[in-house]
């Protein structure tokens, strides 16, 4: 008997990459756990999809926070041009820009679980697992850039602050 989370090569042997493993083996283990039962594992799918996007759409707030604050430090914090600050403070800006469309493009993109293929339940469990996995993908990409973002931003802010203030000295 094949296995029903395997994917075929054109010879028709189970074929398998490193990274199929870990996601053949939850199939499997959804499958028992489940059965056919098309209801219940679109359930579960729908619940796993909600929660990533109420999560995306946390980061997404908060990339809109990171680019509204470069225009508002452009305008006040950095009003005299210094090299540092200002290159800090617009890599960040495009940074968060980055983050954001990777987490709308990658993350919040809507394709409906019922559109996947499968001709049957396991492979079509299969198609929708491996796209979950590519927005958890992309949802980590996502939250990566944005927080290179946020790193460039406070260094803009530190550098800033020491060079408005001449007598602060780093301890070597």
């Amino acid at each position: 008997m094949s296995e029903p989370c395997a994917k075929r090569a054109p010879d028709g042997g189970a074929r398998r990459r490193p990274g199929e493993e870990r996601r053949r083996d939850e199939c499997e283990r959804i499958l028992r756990i489940y059965g056919d039962n098309y209801e219940q594992l679109s359930t579960m799918l729908d619940r796993q999809f909600q929660m990533m996007h109420a999560r995306a759409s946390v980061l997404l707030g908060i990339c809109g926070v990171l680019i509204t604050t470069t225009s508002i430090l452009q305008l006040f914090m950095i009003p005299r041009p210094a090299r540092l600050e200002q290159a800090a403070l617009l890599l960040g800006g495009g940074m968060a820009l980055l983050a954001a469309t990777i987490i709308v493009v990658g993350v919040l993109h809507i394709r409906w679980i019922t559109d996947q293929r499968g001709d049957d339940v396991p492979a079509w469990l299969l198609s929708n697992l491996i796209y979950r996995d590519r927005k958890t993908h992309a949802y980590r990409v996502g939250t990566a850039t944005m927080v290179v973002s946020m790193l460039l931003y406070e260094l803009s802010v530190v550098s800033a602050l020491l060079s408005a203030t001449h007598d602060v000295r780093l301890p070597l």
